[in-house]
């Protein structure tokens, strides 16, 4: 299967700050775009360590990037724990 950047669904956030992917077959694969200065640790308290999935990591972005996330070209339920609790804990301090 074939899609580009902007044929991607966006799972998470609004432009500029998304999480584009799709699942094929039993794995996701993401695009992922932040711009300078998002820092997603308060989105990942909560998690085991307040850290994102393994390797386990908290992004702090010092530039604009976009970039493939290799790590996970995994099972989409893998993802989701950490997607849903991202979404949850946006919600939640957005209010």
């Amino acid at each position: 299967m074939r899609a580009t950047r902007d044929e991607l669904p966006i799972l998470f956030g609004e432009d500029p700050a998304t999480i584009r992917g799709a699942d094929w077959g039993e794995l996701r694969s993401m695009i992922v775009s932040l711009p300078a200065g998002t820092d997603l640790g308060p989105l990942l308290q909560g998690l085991p360590n307040d850290l994102c999935w393994p390797p386990g990591h908290t992004p702090l972005v010092e530039e604009d990037v976009e970039f493939v996330e290799f790590v996970e070209f995994s099972p989409p339920a893998e993802h989701d724990v950490v997607l849903d609790h991202v979404k949850r804990t946006a919600a939640a301090q957005a209010t």
